[in-house]
């Protein structure tokens, strides 16, 4: 009925067929008597729901056909009878000037069709999703698209980029004159980088009657925002009252600094840092004000803490409010750390009755990027074997940090934030922070000092320029700007950049300490290990490893047997 009032025409929404499709074109369908493998057709799905997938496979039915379809950009497929199916696309057009004329199937839908078939045959084999999407038949079907197409892909993120630049720049809102089409993906899209709060004022002008959700999730926000600090502060004044030293870092610091309140920048929890010595009494009391630990969906309280991993307790919640709190013995790896960290402590005052404890200055801007590096490249514990889909958790509000708190830190002198980050050892998690950073927003005048620092560290690394060369922007990375799927390739070489560093370093000061013996091609290395010796030989760039036993200590039984399978030995 509703093709059949707008004559065919329908307005496209969701990512299944991106970089052909995005939220906002508006398609044109015509009914046709057969359809063939490669065609883009609208159909009703079994949801049941409306959707505008390719043809992938065609299976006859008895007397009926049935059409297996696919999304480009999706992993799983659904089979359509032919009365569901209502027509092909044959024109796509949008606001932004896109139009295309659709005469399918052509040799680059047969190529796409070749690779979704493999893209769903990884899905329906592995039952993973991340599996499929970070595939090479996945990745080429995008790669394998015109610039054109690309280019229509990425203007919701440009558009969003462009705003932030706008917010960093100090240029004040203004009515849109771009024509943006704003998308109820694009909303999705502010909620998932967490920086509706900050770009609200400047989305507004575009987003036409999604601005009444826009207000709303930023509403929403600071009220979580205002009651997460009232939680904060019974947590920080009961921690005074006993004694426990502590500071409050990441979200609420940081929003603090860069926006001047505590209620701004997005975050999920309540960060705190204490000693080791006093988990037991903080535990105490926070089990005394109301918060327990979630375990298997049920809420419970213990007499003594636990650890989700080293150095980071099970976060507590308060069911009933929707607050967490995560309580961390060190800042980043190592808890000798942390008594020197907490002795360089600053208070700041939010109310003219509240004041807390915060990271002083350099602490908390080294802090800043290393998380920026962890949350985002997967750094700390996850490789990307384990986990080939890390950006899905990226979020542009890290970067919008590490550019606004660099101009609000001008003081830092690049030789004292190295410094630190040595003794911490996280040097390399700042150099990729930082230049992941500019690679975002350049071309950009504000960059000039992140450009600066990133060029320190990288000066400091002294590693082989290669590992800088790495495909890693805005683009490379985000295959689409609405799922965030991550690029393979782009985290394979940003990962072994990584390691490679952190070896080279590693090995370099282990060799100055003596841990390394020089072997020579001339003079293998020989252990004894009881009966039997280990050598180790030189061979050009190889390592050879042979292994003797001493026959007389093996068992009869056992000498036996080997001859009896090799009579020549």
């Amino acid at each position: 009925m509703k093709l059949q009032q707008t004559g065919g025409r329908l307005p496209v929404g969701g990512y299944s067929m991106i970089p052909f499709l995005v939220a906002g074109d508006v398609i044109q369908i015509t009914k046709q008597d057969s359809y063939k493998i490669g065609d883009i057709i609208v159909c009703i799905d079994q949801a049941p729901k409306l959707v505008v997938h390719r043809i992938i496979r065609i299976e006859k039915t008895g007397d009926d056909i049935l059409y297996i379809t696919k999304g480009d950009n999706a992993v799983a497929s659904e089979q359509i009878e032919r009365e569901y199916c209502f027509g092909k696309v044959t024109e796509v057009s949008n606001s932004n000037g896109k139009y295309l004329k659709v005469e399918t199937p052509r040799l680059r839908d047969k190529i796409t069709v070749f690779l979704s078939k493999k893209v769903n045959l990884i899905y329906n084999t592995t039952h993973d999703p991340n599996t499929a999407f970070s595939s090479r038949y996945n990745r080429r079907i995008y790669d394998s698209a015109p610039d054109y197409l690309k280019k229509y892909v990425y203007e919701a993120q440009d558009y969003m980029l462009r705003k932030m630049k706008d917010y960093i720049e100090g240029t004040p809102p203004c009515a849109g004159k771009e024509g943006f089409l704003f998308t109820k993906d694009f909303y999705a899209m502010l909620i998932n980088h967490r920086v509706i709060n900050v770009l609200s004022s400047y989305v507004l002008p575009e987003s036409g009657r999604f601005g009444k959700l826009v207000k709303l999730a930023k509403a929403r926000n600071l009220a979580a925002a205002a009651k997460r600090l009232e939680w904060c502060r019974k947590i920080t004044e009961a921690f005074e009252a006993a004694g426990i030293q502590y500071v409050v870092y990441k979200g609420l610091a940081v929003s603090y600094f860069i926006y001047g309140d505590a209620l701004t920048r997005e975050c999920d929890d309540i960060d705190l840092l204490i000693e080791a010595k006093d988990v037991q009494a903080a535990h105490t009391i926070m089990i005394r004000l109301g918060f327990y630990y979630l375990n298997g969906g049920n809420f419970c309280q213990t007499e003594t803490p636990t650890e989700e991993y080293p150095t980071h307790l099970t976060p507590y919640v308060v069911p009933q409010e929707g607050v967490t709190a995560e309580l961390h013995t060190a800042l980043y790896i190592d808890e000798a750390h942390t008594a020197g960290i907490l002795a360089r402590r600053q208070k700041i005052r939010l109310e003219e009755d509240y004041a807390f404890y915060v990271l002083g200055d350099l602490d908390l801007y080294v802090c800043q990027l290393y998380v920026t590096a962890v949350d985002d490249f997967g750094c700390s514990n996850i490789s990307y074997e384990e986990d080939p889909n890390i950006f899905l958790r990226l979020k542009l509000r890290n970067y919008l940090d590490t550019a606004l708190l660099t101009q609000r830190f001008p003081h830092l002198k690049p030789e004292e934030i190295l410094k630190t980050a040595v003794a911490y050892d996280v040097n390399f998690y700042l150099y990729l922070a930082l230049d992941y950073t500019c690679k975002i927003f350049e071309p950009a005048g504000f960059l000039e000092p992140v450009r600066k620092l990133r060029d320190f560290l990288k000066e400091y690394e002294d590693l082989d320029e290669r590992l800088f060369r790495l495909p890693v922007d805005a683009h490379a990375c985000l295959d689409s700007p609405f799922k965030m799927k991550m690029n393979g390739r782009a985290l394979r070489r940003l990962r072994d950049a990584f390691y490679m560093s952190e070896a080279w370093k590693r090995k370099q000061a282990e060799f100055q300490k003596g841990k390394f013996l020089e072997l020579r091609s001339e003079s293998p290395l020989c252990f004894r290990i009881g009966d039997g010796s280990e050598t180790i030989r030189c061979d050009g760039k190889k390592l050879k490893f042979e292994f003797a036993l001493n026959p007389s200590a093996l068992p009869g039984e056992f000498i036996m047997a080997v001859r009896k399978m090799n009579p020549q030995k």
